[in-house]
């Protein structure tokens, strides 16, 4: 493995591509104490986990200049002399780790009397922030200054940062405007350095994982407060996930986006029985779409791409996600016991096009933070309550204490070792993964713009041939479906068994027309996608009662979800989920077709129906309830149907709310789970049934009680028929029999 090949310049592709790798010795000689003492499977793990490649964390200034291969100085000089690419971790902001107490750092906006940070004191942060630019990112850029064109470099800048300001804004200490000023003003000093003195680094920005920023809503934030800090997109390459975490893998989907950037596949009970929605941490029943870290990273591409403009590429962290169900509760992300370790570094991804290496980006071995009492029987000063959780090493007796973060872990590295599971996840062809026809927003006046069933094209000879639509399946070994895209789109791939039709950048649709934020040109899974069948009753161009084109199939309707359960800088909170899918941009007039049969539905099955809604006029699409209708930089839809109201939440997200106690415009049929019928039922059927519904039943629960009362009074006038009389406990009233209180009667 230690010549394992993973392109520097950030504009010519993959910077892992084609490159030997660096594997620090200092790393190296840590595994070395724990081989010497492990036996069995594990000794033979730890030796193979010795050889892989992995990154180094520059937490500290005194990490930058020196001559051992504890410095970036060092390492630079040492990997220059091998031609191999080096990663570094860039980690030392002001006020760092915000969230958490196991990893805070050495530069303060404010200290204490005792030397640590004071995360709650007043300011603009100007010391620390002039600290930070003046002694760790401008020495940082002068060592890598010195080595540049003599070796090659990728770094991840500052893991949780960026994602605390977003998430965690109501944390007295990432909420603080010193924090939010300095992480802000920190990033973005450090990244123009970095591309205009070092261009070619390769620098990938912390976005945390699925199970922090998976939610659609904490998606939009950290999207939209990156997009103000107005960085150089064009000169990063993208994102780094899952770093130092356990968030598992996975394999990816089909992007089937319900709305904005949330891939819907997996979300409402849908193809449960497929791989790539296994759900260890529960994340999908919160409408969380990032239950995999492969998953997560066609979102985020997805929304980099729409808001920033970028065309970003992902590095995931796998040295310790091997296993992926070892804890009670995902949010203990201090040393889990049962963890072990995952795909060692390398460039062969399930998907080349948006991930660009699988990445050990915290080497197995280093401590996420201390028990209460450190190994040697001191006391922790950076104890963080996570690191004494239930999941944690070290919280049973029996188990050894752990030592602070980035100290070696001899205990855990040979578990990880025991536990290892070096072979990724094998993307295989499931029966139905691809998008659901009717995944779009119901009974809208317009087609949906989202991808959708292949569609018919002419060619010159004047023959006809189904071509693929945006992001679909045009090619790869073993492709039987179609070869062509629509107009518009380019079926573009590396070859293998994978090429997908790419619209043109900043549409979602082969067509030129305005996306709603949707502008992946990477996210579909690199497997072969069954072709659509085309039945009588689902052929090209037909319409469905839905207004859209596919079958007659009803589609499961969304339940409210609830809010995350998962607490901490694993799964941060986030604002209401946003189960109804979105508005999309209307497409090109489709030629006229024949309508189909109108659809009726029972009185029986709509127990309450709120005053018919008008239709927007024609070209306009409203949001459904909790569905997004405003905020800065938004394009979607800025109007709500039915019954409910545009409500703002925040700068970026206003929603669409109810404007009664229950969400009148959505019914639910418990046999046929039949999603928002109500409006067309509104429009076939009168309302005065519905409005003498109530009156009636009162009359006749009136009547009922008349009876009972007679029949009692008629009872006790005769003493040959004595019953039984049951009396509240609490008030003595009468009470009438339930049908498990026999009546006793005495027949003469």
């Amino acid at each position: 493995m230690a010549s394992l090949h993973l392109v520097a310049d950030v504009s010519s592709g993959n910077p892992f591509e084609n490159k030997k790798l660096y594997i620090n010795p200092k790393n190296a000689k840590e595994f070395e104490g724990s081989i010497a003492t492990a036996t069995g499977i594990a000794k033979s793990n730890l030796q193979k986990m010795q050889k892989v490649p992995s990154a180094y964390w520059i937490d500290t200034k005194a990490k930058i200049r020196g001559s051992t291969t504890s410095t970036v100085e060092g390492i630079l000089k040492d990997a220059s002399s091998k031609q191999e690419l080096v990663v570094f971790m860039w980690y030392d902001l002001p006020n760092r780790d915000c969230d958490a107490l196991a990893s805070n750092g050495e530069i303060c906006c404010a200290k204490k009397s005792n030397g640590r940070c004071d995360y709650i004191a007043p300011g603009d942060c100007t010391d620390g922030i002039k600290e930070y630019c003046s002694e760790y990112v401008d020495p940082f850029v002068s060592v890598l200054a010195e080595y540049e064109g003599k070796t090659d470099v990728a770094l991840v800048m500052e893991p949780d940062g960026l994602a605390n300001l977003a998430t965690n804004r109501g944390h007295p200490h990432c909420g603080n405007a010193a924090t939010q000023t300095a992480y802000k003003r920190g990033v973005k000093y450090a990244i123009e350095q970095l591309t205009s003195k070092v261009p070619s680094v390769a620098i990938y920005l912390d976005a945390a994982h699925g199970g922090w920023l998976g939610w659609e809503n904490n998606l939009k934030y950290f999207m939209n407060m990156l997009k103000d800090l107005a960085l150089p997109w064009d000169k990063i390459r993208g994102f780094a996930t899952n770093v130092a975490n356990y968030q598992p893998l996975g394999l990816q989907c089909p992007w089937c986006p319900d709305q904005g950037f949330r891939n819907g596949y997996c979300l409402n009970g849908k193809h449960k029985n497929d791989p790539c929605c296994k759900d260890p941490c529960n994340l999908l029943s919160q409408y969380n779409f990032g239950n995999n870290e492969m998953n997560y990273a066609a979102g985020l591409v997805a929304a980099a791409g729409a808001v920033l403009g970028m065309d970003a590429h992902v590095i995931i962290d796998t040295g310790r996600n091997g296993v992926t169900a070892e804890r009670q509760e995902c949010a203990n992300w201090c040393n889990p016991r049962g963890a072990g370790t995952g795909v060692p570094s390398t460039t062969d991804t399930a998907n080349s096009s948006l991930v660009d290496a699988y990445f050990w980006l915290k080497t197995p071995g280093e401590s996420d933070g201390c028990t209460q009492m450190l190994p040697d029987g001191g006391s922790c000063p950076r104890f963080d309550g996570k690191c004494g959780s239930v999941d944690s090493i070290g919280s049973k007796p029996s188990e050894p204490r752990a030592p602070e973060a980035g100290h070696w872990f001899d205990y855990q590295v040979k578990q990880l070792a025991v536990n290892a599971r070096f072979n990724a996840p094998v993307q295989k062809q499931y029966n139905g993964s691809a998008c659901p026809a009717l995944q779009i927003q119901p009974l809208q006046p317009v087609q949906p713009l989202l991808p959708g069933p292949v569609l018919p094209t002419s060619t010159s000879n004047g023959s006809t041939v189904l071509c693929a639509t945006a992001y679909q399946q045009c090619g790869g070994t073993g492709w039987a479906g179609p070869t062509c895209c629509q107009e518009g789109c380019m079926c573009s791939g590396s070859g293998g068994y994978y090429m997908q039709c790419t619209p043109p950048l900043g549409s979602s649709t082969c067509a030129s027309i305005p996306s709603n934020g949707l502008v992946p040109s990477n996210v579909q899974p690199s497997v072969p996608v069954a072709p659509t069948n085309i039945s009588p009753q689902s052929r090209p161009g037909s319409l469905n009662p839905f207004g859209s084109l596919g079958t007659d199939v009803p589609i499961q309707a969304p339940t409210p979800a609830s809010t995350p359960s998962l607490t901490g800088p694993m799964l941060a909170p986030m604002p209401a989920p946003t189960p109804a899918p979105a508005p999309s941009p209307t497409p090109a007039p489709l030629p006229v077709l024949q309508p189909k049969a109108a659809v009726t539905t029972s009185p029986t099955l709509l127990p309450t129906l709120a005053p018919a809604a008008s239709f927007p006029s024609a070209g306009i699409q409203c949001a459904n309830v909790y569905g997004q209708c405003g905020g800065k930089n938004w394009m979607g839809a800025k109007c709500c149907s039915g019954q409910a109201t545009c409500k703002p939440l925040d700068e970026y997200y206003s929603q669409c709310v109810a404007t009664v106690a229950s969400d009148a415009t959505m019914i639910m049929r418990k046999d046929a789970q039949i999603v928002d019928l109500s409006s067309s039922a509104r429009l076939a059927m009168p309302h005065w049934p519905l409005t003498l519904l109530p009156a009636v039943g009162g009359v006749f629960l009136a009547t009922l009680m008349l009876a009972v009362l007679a029949v009692r009074r008629h009872f006790r006038g005769r003493q040959s028929y004595p019953y039984r009389l049951m009396l509240s406990s609490e008030d003595s009233s009468p009470m009438l029999p339930s049908p498990l209180d026999a009546v006793e009667v005495e027949i003469a």
